[in-house]
């Protein structure tokens, strides 16, 4: 079976966790997160996962199969540096399987802050299942 016969492409509607929290929805480069996220030393998680937290990762990878919906990772710089308050390890493994667009959630105050640093033209988010 050769690759494209393997492979599918998962397109993701993204949902906002906390509606009543008043962030706002912005699509992201992940590339661009990604670089920024990785100067989070305590909090980066690598490709495969994170040794700290056995089996989140690879739970959300069982999981994101029949999903439909996914909450969006919530995001805000904190004394410069990128900070997951939710949604780290959907972020790694998106990131990991493909991902290049995805929506997080952040403060309204720091809308212009992520627009400026990590906007993505592409406001479609897919992966490929294997």
């Amino acid at each position: 079976m050769g690759e494209s016969e393997s492979r599918c492409l998962m397109k993701i509607e993204w949902t906002i966790a906390l509606p009543q929290s008043g962030d706002v929805p912005v699509w992201v480069s992940v590339a661009k997160l990604e670089r920024e996220w990785q100067r989070s030393k305590n909090e980066y998680i690598g490709a495969g996962g994170d040794s700290a937290m056995p089996g989140k990762y690879e739970n959300f990878g069982k999981w994101i199969i029949s999903a439909s919906h996914v909450e969006m990772p919530e995001v805000c710089i904190v004394d410069g540096f990128v900070r997951f308050s939710n949604g780290r390890h959907r972020f790694a493994w998106l990131r990991d399987h493909g991902m290049t667009t995805l929506q997080v959630s952040i403060q309204p105050s720091d809308v212009t802050s992520f627009e400026t640093k990590f906007s993505s033209q592409d406001q479609t988010s897919q992966w490929f299942k294997s």
